[in-house]
Parts: C-alpha cells; structure tokens; sequence
C-alpha cells in the first residue's frame, strides 16, 4: 500500500524489482517524473514487462526487453558523464568491471527521448541509461541488485554514478532573481503545507507581503508581482518558520549603446565646444593649442639661429 502523497517529498524514487505496476502507480509515478522527480528502476527477475514498459513508454524511456543469460562485463564507462565526471581517471585502465551472468536488454524506440550511457556492456547493450523527461529524470538500469546477476551491486564502479544520481536530484534554488524579470521562484514544499500560507520579509523588515502561491507537483511557486523593488536579501517563512532565502537584484544588462555620429555631436556642441578627434596623439598639446593659440616664437627663434649660421659660414669661407 503505497502513499501517494508522500512522493512530493521525495527528491529520489526507487522502484526497486516490482514484479508488476498498477495503473494508478504508473500514473502518479509519470506525474512525480514531469514536475520535477528523478526515478530509478531496479528490473525484477520475474517481472510483468508489459505493465512495466508500459509506464516507461508513457514517460518516452527505453524498455527492457527478454532476459539474456549470458557471462560478461561491463565493457566501458561514460567518464565524461555528470554522473562520473571528476571521479574516475580516463587513464584508469586498471579498474574492475561488474561482471554479469545475466541481464534485461534496454531497448530504445523512435519515439523515446534522447538518452545518455553511462555505462555499456561489452556487448554493446546499455547497462545504465539516463533520461531526461520534462523537468525530471529516468534513470534505468539493466540488471537488479542481487547476486542472481552478477556483482554489479557490490562493485565500486557502479556505486559512483547511484551515489550521484541520489544527491544531484536535490533541489537546486535559483542564486538570484532579477527585479522585474523574474516574477517567480519555486521552494520545496511537502504534503502537510498545503493549506499553509508563506510570507516573504526582507532582512531589515522593511518589506513583508503574502505572495500567491501555486502547487506544481513536488514545488510550491511563490508569485512576487511587482511586490519586490529593492536589491537585497529576502527570507521565506511558513508561518513563523524560516524556510528559505531568496536574493534579488537589479538587472546587469548593459545599457543601450548606439551613438551619435559626428554629425550629430557638432550640431549639438554648437558653437560653445570643439569636437576632438580620437586620432589625437597629444591630447594635452591640443587642448593647450585650443586655449591659448600654436605658439610661433619658437620657430623664429630657430629661423634666427639658422639665419645667423649662414652669416658666419659666408664670412669665413667665401672671402671676396
């Protein structure tokens, strides 16, 4: 007997070797994976394929198809995975590979969504698919976690992209919303608030509103409306308990940068400022010329000097 109810509470769903899923299971299962929730199936030695493929293909997954009894080893791993990604060496050739003695083939139709392998087998077949499906996630393994097929669940290799796949599906909040772009946020929620009211104050209490609130699956979203307009930091309570912070900040985007031409900027200047070019080498020569006229004097004096040379070159060397 399964309380439905208490999926919204769960950042993890495990459906671990069910023979059989009921209608009404498969049903709030598909809803809990579309608003948000990660599932990962476990297959059963002796389980009902249809009712099982069933819910996967209404989630547009992969499906298992007849069970192969065959000895081999997982063949290669998806370093490159989030699932792996900084914890297995690409240069590891030395580790130890599940070894399987039977497993569920994952077989995927032209109409399930794009998946990633994380882990294969050596004989091409998939041992460990990730799905994306709306705002959640499927994740499907190829075999149990029983000795009837091998030592996969005692493997440290297999333990790697489980472990992750458990604390990666942990709710993520936004690190701020920008004013007047975001007019949302979502917090977690769990069955027992739904009749409750959140509140939203900022640090200095200067600000203190009742947002509207809509359930979304395992989500309560919080509509500001206009209601935030200062920068700063916000906290979230239910009731006169503390549940979250939620920072807020003006937006970052550059301003609007079109430009006069130079047209444009002498006939606004006017006769009351001088446009300078950009070219300008020396800037403070100038502006210095602009103010106070180009000196000349120097140039005469030089003129004299020159004048004055020739004067004595003619008196020395061309005697008359």
């Amino acid at each position: 007997q399964v309380n439905y109810s208490q999926f919204k509470q769960c950042n993890l769903l495990v459906l671990d070797q069910l023979e059989t899923i009921s209608s009404g299971l498969a049903s709030e299962i598909e809803k809990y994976v579309k608003t948000g929730g990660t599932l990962l199936v476990f297959p059963a030695e002796n389980m009902d394929k249809s009712s099982v493929n069933a819910l996967l293909s209404n989630l547009g997954v992969g499906q298992y198809g007849e069970l192969h009894k065959q000895t081999l080893k997982v063949g290669s791993i998806n370093t490159e995975s989030v699932y792996f990604k900084g914890a297995v060496s690409q240069n590891s050739g030395h580790l130890s590979m599940p070894t399987l003695t039977q497993y569920f083939p994952i077989t995927n139709p032209a109409s399930a969504t794009a998946s990633e392998q994380i882990m294969q087998i050596e004989d091409g077949h998939p041992f460990l698919l990730s799905y994306p499906v709306e705002k959640g996630n499927v994740m499907l393994s190829a075999v149990p976690l029983n000795d009837n097929f091998g030592d996969a669940h005692r493997n440290a290799i297999f333990f790697v992209p489980l472990h992750n796949v458990a604390i990666m599906n942990i709710m993520q909040n936004q690190l701020y919303n920008i004013i007047g772009t975001d007019d949302y946020a979502a917090v977690g929620t769990n069955p027992n608030v739904a009749d409750k009211v959140f509140s939203v104050r900022s640090a200095d209490k200067s600000v203190d509103f009742i947002p509207e609130q809509r359930s979304a699956g395992n989500e309560v979203l919080l509509y500001f409306h206009s209601q935030v307009d200062k920068a700063g930091i916000y906290d979230v309570f239910l009731d006169d308990a503390k549940q979250t912070s939620l920072a807020f900040n003006f937006n970052r985007a550059e301003s609007d940068l079109s430009y006069y031409d130079e047209d444009e900027l002498e006939t606004i200047a006017g006769d009351n400022a001088q446009l300078v070019d950009a070219q300008t080498k020396d800037l403070t020569q100038y502006i210095a010329d602009s103010f106070n006229g180009i000196s000349l004097w120097r140039y005469f004096v030089l003129f004299a000097f020159l004048c004055l040379v020739a004067e004595i070159c003619i008196l020395r060397f061309w005697r008359i």
